[in-house]
């Protein structure tokens, strides 16, 4: 199996702000970094632009990304809240839903539990109201270790 480019892993990443890669080329051995063209304008101005990445992944993981940029004092404009609402909407079964309420057709409530479902598969913290939901990409206070 090839090993990604840099550039292909920066691509799979579903925000511009995200799409950064920083890595040593031995051959070179210089170090190296790749962005994506919305980079550094998106992060001035902390907005969060959907990329629609091509990749597998959870179909709420964006969503709580979201969740988490916007308290960190992030914006989103409204085409990339649909582009992150879609890939939900994308991985629920529609037909499903519909049999199993035995009248064909799927109900907000019942959509709305089958979105939940999948928002705690990949977070299950969320679910607790009050709980102090430790980020483990935040940097360790050396403080905290003493």
């Amino acid at each position: 199996m090839a090993l990604a480019q840099p550039s292909d892993v920066v691509e799979s990443f579903d925000f511009t702000v995200c799409q950064a890669a920083i890595w040593y080329d031995k051959k070179e051995a210089a170090w190296k970094s790749v962005i994506s063209a919305g980079f550094y304008p998106d992060l001035a101005a902390r907005r969060l632009v959907y990329t629609f990445p091509k990749r597998e992944e959870e179909a709420g993981g964006s969503m709580l990304r979201v969740r988490k940029f916007l308290q960190r004092g992030y914006s989103i404009q409204a085409p990339s809240l649909a582009g992150v609402i879609t890939r939900i909407a994308m991985a629920v079964r529609w037909d499903e839903i519909a049999r199993k309420n035995g009248d064909g057709y799927a109900s907000e409530r019942s959509v709305a539990l089958i979105i939940s479902g999948l928002l705690r598969e990949v977070d299950p913290n969320i679910t607790v109201d009050g709980l102090d939901v430790v980020d483990e990409h935040e940097a360790i206070n050396a403080k905290e270790l003493a």
